[in-house]
């Protein structure tokens, strides 16, 4: 069997550019990292409905994110707005595609090796499909993580402990930050096609390095057992394209 996952402070947007703040109220979280360490706190809006979208013509992966299809967007930021991303995924017959727009005002190109990525400035998303119990990782979950380095970036499966050869990646320095667009064959991630309205779990997080190694994690969803503990990231359904 193959499966699927990702998580979210949402900007819970319908559209290709809707990142910045959102007007809803705000909660602090109580399962971040940085909260833990007495560091100034991961806040989140209320979340919503996340549906993973079926569908939406190949988009080019050049860092250009005009071309998406119009998708819910999830954010998650940090109480000082030093450090945030909003995030987007979709998926079609063959691929799963997902973008990343980080704000991150010391950015540090991150060189860690295979297996060790996570270590310094990145993104991780998380997708599961299989329907039995979420307390444990199994076949159908997927943990990938893409490193912040414009000239070599490193996509790490962390589910097959394996890197992903047929992996699109463009990783792209932008103002206040950097950005990230990739696509992934289905078949590679271990998932089948998705049908409309099929359970799947989704996470994401940011992870953080003002020097050398990672300073603080930023999880959407869960916390920072998500990466062992499917149960954490967020339940959605896959659904055709509005």
């Amino acid at each position: 069997m193959k499966h699927w996952l990702v998580r979210w402070t949402s900007v819970a947007m319908f559209g290709v550019a809707a990142a910045c703040a959102s007007t809803q109220q705000a909660e602090p979280s109580t399962a971040d990292a940085d909260a833990a360490a007495g560091k100034l706190p991961v806040t989140r809006p209320k979340q919503q409905p996340f549906p993973v979208i079926i569908g939406g013509a190949p988009v080019r992966i050049d860092g250009d994110l005009s071309d998406w299809p119009a998708v819910p967007v999830g954010r998650v930021a940090k109480a000082d707005g030093t450090h945030a991303c909003n995030f987007r995924v979709f998926v079609d017959a063959t691929r799963l595609y997902a973008a990343f727009e980080v704000t991150d005002v010391t950015p540090v190109v991150n060189t860690a090796g295979p297996g060790r990525n996570w270590q310094g400035d990145a993104v991780e998303l998380f997708v599961g499909t299989h329907p039995e119990r979420r307390d444990e990782l199994k076949e159908g979950d997927v943990q990938l993580v893409i490193s912040y380095n414009p000239q070599a970036p490193l996509v790490w499966n962390y589910f097959s402990h394996k890197p992903m050869p047929g992996a699109a990646v463009v990783v792209k320095d932008a103002p206040g930050g950097w950005r990230v667009e990739a696509s992934f064959a289905l078949a590679e991630l271990g998932l089948e096609p998705p049908a409309p309205g099929a359970p799947v779990w989704i996470d994401f997080a940011l992870d953080n390095a003002d020097t050398i190694g990672r300073a603080s994690q930023h999880p959407w969803h869960g916390n920072p057992d998500l990466y062992k503990t499917p149960k954490l990231w967020k339940r959605s359904s896959f659904a055709p394209q509005p």
